[in-house]
């Protein structure tokens, strides 16, 4: 297995951060990393197998398994605390990630 570059783990750090409110992911991305956007994707794509914004549901999906784990809030709260724009923007995003409802 080919080691990620050090750029893309810094990328991959970035976005677990959370890019800054209303900022566009991939242009974020591109100017804070020097990279064009064709650049970046290209990358991405060579060394995760998938784009930026991909990884970016990705991680959110995992911040919210990681809140659930560990909280007795509302799926509704847990959510939208992670990043998703409501809880039915999870339920997508759960059924398309891991192919299940959030609670299972």
């Amino acid at each position: 297995m080919t080691p990620v570059p050090a750029r893309l783990r810094a990328a991959y750090r970035l976005m677990a951060a959370g890019a800054p409110q209303g900022a566009p992911l991939v242009l974020w991305l591109g100017r804070t990393l020097g990279m064009s956007e064709r650049t970046l994707r290209r990358r991405f794509d060579d060394a995760f197998g998938y784009g930026p914004k991909t990884s970016d549901r990705i991680l959110r999906y995992q911040r919210y398994r990681r809140m659930a784990e560990s909280s007795s809030e509302t799926t509704t709260i847990l959510a939208i605390d992670a990043g998703f724009s409501d809880q039915a923007h999870l339920v997508r995003e759960s059924r398309r990630l891991a192919g299940c409802a959030p609670g299972r």
